[in-house]
């Protein structure tokens, strides 16, 4: 997509939590990657009236709206009339045809394709589609695994808007309606919702208190426009609307990932200029596994994806950036050529080193500390470093109090760690790459 046009008439914004407004709105700077927009008096003006509410009306303001939504800065609201392509829902499956049928249940009044990628039990799920309407079966005779089922799916279909939703996920025809609605913006190739668990009476209290919040499917309460590198920096295929055209654009899903497949998907989406949208406005349940070693063997398995990754996308795998460390250089800067006072941007500054800090804490803790407390010689250093792992989950753990004790909360997460890092040095072995295991030795330059 060469050129970004306006945002439609009808849309509103609202400013991203972390963008600042300095000189009367003639200067905002925030977004990840960090950047500061300065603005003509006319900009400023129409700076003012998006903050109040107003929708776009003619191409000026929705040219500006355009570039604080590219930009970070700001989240684009589609109208509640708007109008929506047709939607069609793929439905992947492999075997568990209980779930399919309260998958489908929830789907119901939506066209569906389900795709049996080669159920040792066919009969069953061809059971649970045949007694469905507006359910269609194509079966697959070999097992090749969720991303070219995906594909075969859409090879099946012929609507302009195509609705991805897993086996064990529950999400609704108005849900996913609402989602499409962001479809009226053509640059916006992919839409998401947050991803939250069942309810899981069978699960132990400890891990039911942990996936409320640490299911790696969740991306958060704040709506983003997901990049590589950004905030967030892909969403899950588990339950994502997708453009038909985008869809062919990068020829869909990549049949050679078993996992990692949607990562891959998205950071091909945004290389080829479309935008992706999480809105954690609208929510779909997904079935968390309710043991501790089946919860582990996905967190290992999510991990392996990492190498391949990696081989396909180089340093994007990379950790954190330690130019963040840099951000004071950089935003003293900005300040001198920008004429902004000097404590916003020094505030600024600050938040730049202390997310780089923190990330590169949290990163090298994940991926590094479990192979350190294995090296580290003698029982005391070995507590050390095992009191250091404890830090971030203890933090986490005080600003979300989920309904699980701190002890267990904490040796959920080191668990949890343990098993995601095992996955990623398995993964970066199996590939021969160690990209995913290193920092990012540039960051990206500030935007101006």
């Amino acid at each position: 997509m060469s050129s970004r046009p306006p945002l439609p008439v009808g849309f509103t914004v609202t400013f991203d939590v972390g963008t600042r407004f300095g000189q009367d709105d003639g200067v905002l700077y925030g977004g990840s990657p960090w950047r500061l927009l300065r603005l003509t008096r006319r900009g400023a003006g129409l700076v003012r009236s998006l903050r109040r509410g107003a929708a776009v009306d003619d191409p000026a303001i929705g040219a500006l709206a355009r570039r604080l939504v590219d930009a970070g800065l700001a989240h684009p609201h589609p109208p509640v009339a708007v109008s929506t392509p047709a939607l069609e829902v793929v439905v992947p499956a492999y075997d568990r045809p209980e779930a399919l049928a309260a998958c489908l249940d929830a789907l119901a009044g939506l066209p569906v394709v389900v795709v049996d990628d080669a159920s040792r039990d066919p009969d069953a799920l061809a059971r649970v589609v045949g007694a469905r309407s507006q359910v269609r079966l194509v079966r697959r005779e070999v097992n090749a695994g969720p991303a070219s089922a995906r594909n075969t799916g859409v090879e099946a279909t012929t609507a302009p808007a195509v609705a991805f939703v897993d086996s064990d996920c529950l999400v609704t025809p108005e849900q996913l309606r609402r989602l499409c609605r962001h479809l009226a913006d053509p640059c916006v190739g992919a839409v998401a919702p947050r991803i939250t668990a069942q309810p899981m009476p069978a699960a132990s209290a400890a891990l039911r208190g942990f996936a409320g919040v640490g299911s790696p499917l969740d991306m958060g309460c704040e709506p983003v426009n997901v990049r590589p590198g950004g905030v967030v920096g892909y969403v899950p295929s588990t339950v994502m609307i997708v453009r038909r055209a985008a869809f062919e654009a990068v020829a869909g899903f990549d049949a050679g990932l078993r996992v990692g497949e949607d990562v891959d998907f998205v950071w091909r989406l945004a290389d080829a200029g479309w935008s992706v949208r999480y809105d954690p406005t609208t929510r779909a349940a997904h079935a968390e596994p309710a043991s501790w070693p089946s919860w582990l063997r996905r967190r290992f398995r999510y991990g392996t994806s990492a190498g391949a990754l990696g081989v396909r996308h180089g340093s994007r795998l990379a950790g954190p950036a330690l130019g963040g460390l840099l951000a004071p250089v950089a935003v003293a800067g900005l300040a001198r050529r920008s004429e902004l006072r000097a404590t916003p941007m020094v505030q600024a500054a600050g938040r730049g080193v202390g997310r780089t800090v923190t990330g590169l804490g949290r990163w090298g803790l994940q991926l590094w500390g479990p192979a350190l407390v294995v090296a580290t010689p003698g029982g005391r250093k070995r507590l050390a470093m095992l009191t250091l792992l404890a830090v971030p989950p203890t933090v986490r753990w005080s600003r979300r109090r989920p309904p699980v004790g701190v002890l267990r909360f904490v040796a959920a997460s080191l668990a949890d760690d343990t098993a995601y890092a095992a996955g990623v040095w398995t993964g970066c072995l199996r590939a021969a790459t160690w990209v995913p295991l290193l920092p990012k030795l540039r960051a990206p330059a500030a935007d101006t």
